[in-house]
């Protein structure tokens, strides 16, 4: 699969999760001008996690799919060749202590530079009640450390609330008349299938059909919504600046 690629070559991990988002992002990277794109992984995770990105089996529109890496030597491979590191860490903090020995193996002529993929109010120290700002605050500084120490450039995606993740383009009948045949760059339908409580299914297709726009804003200016807050939201379906689809 690297050798067909034509483009950048990215290594995904998901270090604070949620899974759903190194899955979404590691897919439509791979799916953005032919990248090679690894998802580090374990062995034991290898099947069902191919069958949340493609399903049952790779299509042919699925031209060129992410490759799940999981021995040691595909993974210092994928680490040495790759020009991107995306790091997703929007549940718990980026664990540097737990990243620092990656970069043993990265190339500092190929890597131009590491994104992660963080949560909103983290660099304020906020987060909300229960919401843990301040160790995400600290634990990215340590990691801006370790990187600086390295002369890596660092970028970090914030993201709101986490909503949808799944197949709302093709499967579930096209969100806008005209595309219903294009490529779907959410996960596969058994996203859905796997989610036994039907009312958070719902939301989630709902929100993977209509609620796809993305606003971009420099810096950190948006305040988490507390652990009320979000329970009070957790249905909602309406544009939110608070709220991020995981395909986005």
């Amino acid at each position: 699969q690297i050798e067909t690629c034509s483009s950048l070559s990215i290594t995904v991990l998901s270090n604070g999760g949620p899974e759903t988002l190194a899955l979404c992002t590691a897919k439509r990277c791979a799916a953005a001008d032919r990248n090679c794109v690894s998802f580090v992984t374990t062995a034991g995770e290898c099947e069902r996690q191919q069958r949340l990105l493609y399903g049952k089996s790779i299509r042919a529109n699925d031209s060129n799919p992410v490759n799940l890496i999981s021995s040691s030597e595909d993974i210092a491979s994928a680490l040495r060749d790759a020009n991107s590191l995306i790091i997703t860490a929007v549940d718990s903090p980026v664990d540097t202590k737990l990243l620092k020995p990656a970069f043993e193996y990265v190339s500092p002529d190929l890597l131009r530079r590491v994104v992660l993929l963080s949560r909103q109010d983290a660099s304020n120290g906020g987060g909300g009640m229960f919401g843990g700002g301040g160790s995400f605050k600290a634990a990215e500084s340590d990691f801006q450390a370790l990187l600086s120490s390295r002369d890596i450039p660092l970028s970090i995606i914030r993201c709101g609330v986490l909503k949808g993740g799944g197949a709302g383009f093709c499967n579930l009948g096209g969100r806008v008349e005209g595309f219903e045949d294009a490529e779907d760059l959410g996960l596969d339908r058994y996203f859905y299938d796997g989610d036994f409580d039907m009312k958070n299914a719902m939301v989630s297709m709902q929100h993977d059909r209509f609620v796809l726009g993305a606003k971009l804003i420099s810096g950190d200016p948006n305040k988490l919504p507390n652990a009320f807050m979000k329970m009070a939201m957790k249905d909602a379906v309406e544009a939110s600046d608070t709220d991020t689809n995981v395909c986005v």
